[in-house]
């Protein structure tokens, strides 16, 4: 298992899916995957990536050109006899999405290229006890802000939502967020009727952990843990590329467990998430940090250069996630355990808790070494997580062959 290095991070995952697809349809794809892919490539390097007859890839390009997918970047004039050969690079920016996710009680909302670039993004903070039609109306908001940001030229696939607590994907539902309590049974097919664009919801663990997997192809055969540990406690998990999910929405709350019957058999009794997460341990750093905002991104700045191990409340929480990890891992055995976290910016913290986790035996097994492996990208990945499909689903039209 290799660790995740920011080669690895920026590396390009398959736009395309090439499930059922017609044979020239999938080279079409693949023509314009090599161009989306590359600073500036030809028509004979292309050809010399994969034999394609030269009439087929002549009109393949062609029809790409029409559709304003790729553009004519250069011309090279040759030193010999012959044409000059044309290079092209895709228009990264004909085609974008819209995304939504969420970081502490911020909804940020982003404008993203074919590449996965942001263009555009804004936020807005929503208060704890707002209303529905408070939250609703902040999204269509954020929306509205995007679509003014959008280049006149642009087709817009849709928008991604990436959401906390309870997400049911297949009905696109929001059904509960401990966030914010007033959220019950949120339908986004509304949400999706008043911006007349389509709309996917994802868990935004489950997103995130979409686009590590995507974007760092070591994972995808492998069982991989996403745990974040900030405002709460939770997980997300891929077995061999495919992200599980539950039927009603909720996964791997893994802050709401208890380790004793007589902690779970009190209603105030103390769960992993009472010593754990952010909002249990703000005013132990507000001690040291007065007036520290119950945001990741906040106390994320300041874990940068304090490691808060010096808190007894702090290092107590540090124990509690790694045994919280002992006993997933003791279910699940992944390959590695990817930390979403403010305190994954902090070498000693991470430190600290891979010596917590590996100091618990897994059964009776020492051999076994499960690395833990902090990301420090935030939120960010939801974005792109949460629109791939959308990206996919747009591109179909445009690359069914048409000669």
């Amino acid at each position: 298992m290799h660790g995740l290095n920011e080669q690895d991070s920026k590396a390009e995952a398959p736009l395309i899916s090439q499930k059922g697809k017609r044979v020239k349809d999938l080279i079409k794809e693949k023509i314009f995957t090599l161009i989306l892919e590359s600073n500036g490539i030809s028509q004979k390097q292309i050809h010399h990536s994969f034999r394609i007859r030269p009439v087929d890839l002549s009109l393949a390009i062609k029809e790409l050109e029409a559709d304003g997918l790729i553009l004519r970047s250069s011309v090279q004039e040759k030193r010999v006899r012959g044409r000059p050969e044309v290079f092209f690079v895709a228009d990264s920016r004909r085609i974008v999405s819209f995304a939504l996710y969420v970081e502490s009680w911020n909804i940020y909302g982003v404008v993203l290229d074919m590449h996965g670039n942001e263009i555009y993004g804004c936020r807005q903070a929503i208060a704890g006890d707002a209303s529905p039609e408070t939250l609703f109306r902040a999204q269509l908001d954020l929306v509205s802000q995007l679509r003014s940001a959008t280049p006149k030229t642009s087709e817009i696939a849709g928008i991604g939502i990436s959401l906390p607590g309870n997400v049911d994907t297949r009905h696109c539902i929001w059904r509960e967020c401990q966030r914010w309590p007033s959220v019950r049974d949120m339908d986004y097919a509304d949400f999706g009727r008043e911006t007349a664009l389509p709309v996917d919801i994802y868990r935004d663990l489950d997103a995130q952990l979409m686009f590590e997997k995507e974007n760092n192809p070591v994972l995808r055969d492998e069982l991989v843990v996403l745990l974040h540990w900030g405002i709460g406690l939770g997980i997300s998990f891929a077995c061999r590329g495919q992200i599980i999910q539950s039927n009603h929405g909720r996964f791997g709350t893994l802050g709401f467990m208890y380790s004793s019957i007589d902690e779970s058999q009190n209603n105030n009794g103390i769960d992993y998430e009472c010593i754990t997460s952010l909002s249990a341990l703000i005013q132990p750093l507000r001690a040291k940090y007065p007036g520290l905002p119950l945001d990741e991104t906040a106390v994320a700045e300041i874990a940068k250069e304090d490691s808060f191990l010096d808190l007894p409340a702090f290092s107590k929480a540090v124990d509690y996630v790694a045994l919280a990890l002992r006993n997933l891992c003791t279910v699940f055995y992944p390959d590695c355990i990817l930390l979403m976290s403010p305190f994954a910016v902090n070498r000693h913290i991470v430190a600290r808790l891979v010596e917590a986790f590996h100091s618990l035996k897994l059964m009776d097994d020492n051999r076994i070494q499960i690395p833990i492996l902090p990301i420090g990208n935030g939120y960010s990945g939801c974005a792109t997580g949460s629109t791939k499909q959308l990206f996919e689903k747009c591109l179909q039209k445009y690359l069914a062959v048409q000669y």
